[in-house]
């Protein structure tokens, strides 16, 4: 009951604030808790990595309305059940080593304290939405409100509403304390580079984990307390949003080449990794798929000319001659088909036969994370692959790879070389605008990451501390070709 009291009084007192905020700047629009603008994130020792990746989930509208809209996960109700020693924890922006920046750990550290990934998210969309609107202090005055003790309705002091304090960066020494001390992401500790998607899957990962310990937490206190009125409450504390927000499914069919025999099989994913690779040089990266689905009779419908091997001007960084690739040609090579190097045994023909191996996308997400596969491990050098890859800003339609309508079918009998072939049947439109992206700008031994954000239908471009409006065909060119695109996030439209 109390941590419902104190949700109800935060969200009051934000809405508050924001509405004089908004009030101040003469704006009208979206929910009072989405952010008016990007608010920049200190680099505390190369951490771009991290701060690109944050802006942009912290701009997610859906996890906008989880942590903010439904307070999702409130950091002092979480500390409480927990059992943490002050139920709520350090300042989301404060505390560490020096300049506020946390240390990485050492053998000679005492064991890890109980950290919520969670938690310190909450605080740091609480204080990025603070200075976005100009509030003083929001974790303090949030933190008096959410007092079980406190008399009234929440409508006395709160977070107090300062022009001059908005978009002040923030430094987020707590949430990169409680990645470097969390043990499924004790791999990132430490002030060396580190690979921004990486940090993505991992963060993720942990979220939702610490989300779900949370809701399970809830139904344990709620059950002792004996307040279960619907079997329905239980339910909803216990949702994986990062699953509901960021997963989808993709379809897996293998086809015996002999028979024709067809297997499934199902994965869920969080983002999808796409080639990026010259084709010729893709092989086991689905870089000859096009070839291998016309030599083995496949029909593939929706089928788009995916030749993407044009050149396209001299690389600004390297000075080579690159490529020009774009989304939709990495799309329809990840899902066509492929034939695979090692035979497979077949259970029809009861031995080992040629296979061919597709991926479809059988489940869309509401948020879509593309990873496009700049950094080649696997020459003599590695490499970074500079090449240009477009992507639309709005209108990116993944219908055409559903499995219905993106599966090759093999054709018992080829039709004739001057035979008419019936149009393919027209795909669902599945459409999806662009929300943000990281860049990458540099080589494999050393670079710099910088994200991309449309907030209320305008675009920034957030380098660490820094944020500027930025004009969408710098977003999509890399300020001419300086940066390359590497994560892009997608909404799907409603």
């Amino acid at each position: 009951a109390a941590c419902v009291a104190g949700a109800g009084r935060r969200l009051k007192a934000l809405g508050r604030a924001a509405a004089m905020a908004r009030r101040s700047a003469g704006e009208r629009g979206p929910p009072p808790w989405r952010m008016r603008v990007p608010v920049g994130l200190y680099n505390v020792g190369n951490t771009c990595y991290m701060g690109s990746v944050v802006q942009c989930l912290l701009h997610c509208p859906p996890l906008q309305d989880f942590f903010l809209g439904a307070v999702g996960h409130d950091h002092s109700c979480c500390g409480r059940a927990r059992g943490a020693p002050d139920g709520d924890g350090a300042a989301g922006t404060t505390g560490g080593g020096p300049d506020g920046a946390p240390h990485a750990p050492t053998s000679a550290d005492p064991l890890p304290p109980d950290v919520c990934v969670a938690c310190e998210m909450d605080k740091l969309y609480l204080e990025t939405f603070g200075s976005s609107v100009g509030m003083s202090d929001v974790l303090g005055a949030l933190s008096s409100l959410a007092d079980p003790n406190q008399p009234g309705d929440g409508d006395g002091d709160g977070p107090v509403f300062c022009a001059h304090k908005m978009g002040l960066p923030l430094v987020p020494s707590s949430l990169l304390s409680a990645v470097w001390t969390c043990p499924t992401m004790a791999h990132l500790a430490g002030y060396k580079q580190h690979d921004a998607h990486e940090f993505l899957q991992a963060f993720l990962d942990t979220l939702g984990r610490d989300i779900r310990k949370f809701g399970t937490n809830m139904k344990k206190i709620r059950k002792r307390a004996m307040q279960f009125k619907k079997k329905e409450d239980s339910e909803k504390e216990s949702r994986d949003v990062i699953k509901d927000i960021f997963e989808g499914k993709l379809r897996s069919v293998l086809v015996c080449r002999a028979c024709g025999t067809r297997r499934t099989m199902s994965e869920s994913f969080l983002n999808i990794s796409l080639s990026v690779l010259p084709e010729k040089n893709a092989a086991g990266d689905k870089g000859d798929a096009q070839t291998n689905a016309a030599s083995s009779g496949d029909v593939m419908p929706n089928q788009v000319n995916s030749s993407s091997d044009v050149k396209d001007g001299v690389d600004p960084v390297t000075g080579n001659p690159r490529r020009r690739l774009s989304v939709t040609s990495c799309l329809n090579r990840f899902t066509s088909p492929e034939l695979l190097a090692d035979k497979v045994h077949c259970a029809s023909c009861r031995q080992k036969t040629p296979t061919s191996k597709q991926m479809t996308i059988s489940k869309m997400p509401r948020i879509l994370v593309l990873h496009l596969k700049r950094f080649d491990l696997t020459g003599t050098p590695a490499k970074k692959i500079t090449d240009f890859v477009s992507f639309p800003a709005a209108g990116l339609d993944m219908g055409r790879y559903l499995p219905h309508w993106r599966e090759a079918n093999r054709t018992a009998s080829p039709l004739p070389a001057d035979a008419a072939r019936p149009p393919p049947p027209e795909h669902p439109r599945v459409p999806y605008d662009l929300l943000g992206s990281v860049d990458h700008r540099g080589g494999m031994s050393s670079g710099h990451y910088t994200a991309n954000l449309r907030v209320g239908g305008r675009w920034y471009a957030c380098n660490d501390a820094f944020v500027d409006r930025a004009d969408e065909a710098s977003v999509l060119d890399g300020d001419g070709g300086k940066r390359t695109a590497y994560l892009l996030f997608y909404g799907r439209r409603a």
